[in-house]
């Protein structure tokens, strides 16, 4: 009869066990309770180098983020290497526990994140843009633009303006002159929806064109919405005003529907394309139709931009773009090609 003294060894060696030993096994326990609590409560921070980690946000500023990992412990990492950070943390508020008794729990609370710059809630960012571009029309101008572009977003609300001004010569002598500004305020509804209302002027010296502002109310679907595509497209109806300088009604004259000016209702389609194909090269295109419901006038823009990221630690992009502008006679269309170095700055 052969005995199994395998089977009569953990209760024997349960019995020897000292003290010690009884203290380290319930602590190792602890650990693993209280790691699975944990895990079911997590955060993730996603890096853009596809590792993903695991534990909680512990603060969020324009230049860096902090992220205590379950094995890792607090870090301190750069935000141009977060695939996407939160607008809101938790934080702990009110007394301790041992303050307020053991009979009564923590609250957790939803705090705005502070912009360090202003102190106040949301993140405000900066663009700078530089560059240089080629107007391709009957008159073929090179031109400098600069522009700056500024955003500031409160949780799912982004509130943005642009500002621009080109230069250049015509024929060696002429002087162009071109201005556009824009605002634009953007609120994503929900994970698929977002609704965009945007204001837009602008002033052609080359186009003829004196002044033309255009408003618009968009609510726009995402077909795509993924870590690194990005499809999305809506209609929506707007408003558009055009008023053309004296000269252009002297090259029209032959024309008796031309009027200096012209204004009506529009409906707007818009879509935007987002493709980041490493994380430092980003594709996009940017569509925005104005075509009149009352008339053949209509405006239609359509941009798509290769950028590239020299120095991501720095903010510096470097950024190519082709653009078509549609435009109403006595104008015409045009094509341009720009060549931009831009300065992203958040505050």
């Amino acid at each position: 009869m052969t005995m199994n003294l395998s089977s009569f060894r953990s209760p024997l060696v349960l019995r020897t066990q000292n003290a010690a030993t009884r203290i380290l096994i319930g602590a190792v326990v602890s650990v693993l309770v209280a790691g699975f609590v944990q895990k079911a409560d997590a955060a993730e921070l996603k890096l853009k180098t596809g590792e993903i980690l695991i534990g909680e946000w512990v603060d969020v500023q324009s230049d860096q983020v902090v992220f205590r990992s379950d094995g890792l412990g607090e870090l301190r990492l750069n935000r141009a290497l977060v695939v996407e950070v939160p607008s809101l943390v938790p934080a702990k508020v009110g007394e301790s526990v041992e303050e307020r008794g053991t009979d009564t729990a923590s609250a957790e609370v939803e705090v705005p994140l502070l912009n360090r710059w202003s102190g106040l809630p949301g993140e405000l960012s900066l663009n700078y843009k530089v560059g240089i571009e080629r107007i391709n029309n009957q008159n073929e101008v090179d031109t400098l633009r600069a522009a700056v572009e500024a955003s500031w977003k409160i949780g799912l609300n982004e509130l943005s303006t642009y500002h621009s001004i080109a230069q250049g010569e015509v024929d060696g002598n002429k002087i162009l002159d071109q201005r556009n500004h824009s605002l634009r305020y953007i609120r994503d509804i929900n994970e698929r929806w977002r609704w965009l209302n945007q204001y837009d002027w602008f002033y052609d010296g080359l186009s003829l064109i004196d002044s033309q502002w255009q408003v618009a109310s968009v609510p726009a679907y995402y077909f795509v919405k993924k870590e690194n595509l990005t499809l999305l497209a809506g209609v929506g109806l707007g408003y558009q005003s055009t008023e053309y300088h004296e000269m252009a009604s002297i090259l029209a004259a032959g024309d008796p529907e031309f009027e200096s000016k012209r204004d009506g209702w529009a409906l707007v389609g818009y879509q935007l394309l987002r493709y980041q194909i490493n994380p430092t090269l980003e594709l996009k295109q940017v569509f925005l139709g104005y075509p009149m419901l009352d008339g053949d006038q209509y405006a239609a823009n359509l941009a798509v931009s290769l950028a590239h990221s020299i120095t991501p630690r720095l903010g510096l992009v470097l950024q190519y773009q082709t653009t078509y502008n549609s435009k109403p006679a006595p104008t015409v269309p045009e094509f341009v090609d720009s060549l931009e170095i831009m300065l992203r700055h958040s505050l």
